[in-house]
């Protein structure tokens, strides 16, 4: 196992990392993986180079803003690629520096055990009502060749939880619930579900999850380079594949 040694932290850090909490479910402290995210994010910092001071700060982090006067933040995450090639109007192209992807997650469709249907291609959804959890991602529901939000060929259902979505798969009200993957997992395990509901063997997206710093700070392009390089180290010392490989094994025992 590497070990990283952490910069000293401290309330005056030159640098202030917090999850953001509009991101569920990536940042809400209740998903499965942000631990994980959490410690890659801390050991990239930890390598960065031309080191500065810096502080993970937990809390009710509502998105990076330009300076850190006060209990703010320089950088947030985990954050999804908002994909500017395909998507050029989206906002938070605009505003951000997205740093290369923390992790990458997979968002999977989960159908009734009994009432599983092949998934080699978005065609096979055609017509089907699929279940999407309020306040969770839809982006990749809508992007080029995937126009389920506004085309229809996919009914896209919205429910309170991804518990409800799946007692609405279970009354039959529709299809298949599509969640990431580690929250539909925990969610079978937590209500006993393991034997009458299964994700399908294909991803509907995979998701990279990013650092974002604002493009109106600062220090903007300097802390993403020292991101980016921390992460690059990380990687090349062998500590990134230490920490997911522990994460995913912990993950794989809280769902089994």
């Amino acid at each position: 196992m590497t070990q990283v040694a952490p910069l000293r932290q401290n309330s005056r850090a030159d640098m202030i990392l917090q999850p953001g909490s509009n991101f569920a479910p990536y940042a809400a402290v209740d998903w499965i993986a942000l631990p994980m995210v959490a410690e890659i994010a801390e050991a990239a910092l930890a390598l960065m180079p031309a080191p500065v001071t810096y502080e993970v700060r937990f809390g009710d982090g509502a998105g990076p803003v330009a300076t850190h006067e006060g209990p703010v933040a320089d950088m947030t995450f985990p954050w999804l690629d908002p994909a500017c090639a395909t998507r050029p109007g989206a906002a938070a192209c605009a505003e951000v520096h997205l740093s290369d992807p923390l992790v990458e997650t997979l968002v999977m469709v989960f159908a009734d055990a009994e009432a599983i249907f092949p998934f080699d291609g978005d065609a096979d959804l055609e017509g089907l009502r699929l279940c999407r959890p309020v306040g969770h991602p839809t982006q990749d529901l809508e992007r080029p060749g995937r126009g389920w939000l506004s085309d229809g060929p996919v009914e896209i259902v919205r429910a309170d939880s991804t518990g409800s979505c799946f007692d609405l798969l279970l009354d039959g009200a529709v299809d298949a619930v599509t969640v990431e993957q580690w929250i539909g997992l925990k969610t079978i395990a937590d209500r006993d579900l393991r034997d009458r509901v299964v994700p399908l063997s294909r991803p509907l997206s995979v998701e990279g999850l990013h650092i974002a710093i604002p493009r109106s700070h600062w220090r903007g392009t300097a802390f993403l380079y020292r991101v980016n390089a921390g992460l690059e180290a990380l990687k090349a010392t062998g500590g990134y594949d230490e920490i997911v490989s522990r994460h995913v094994a912990r993950m794989q025992a809280q769902v089994e």
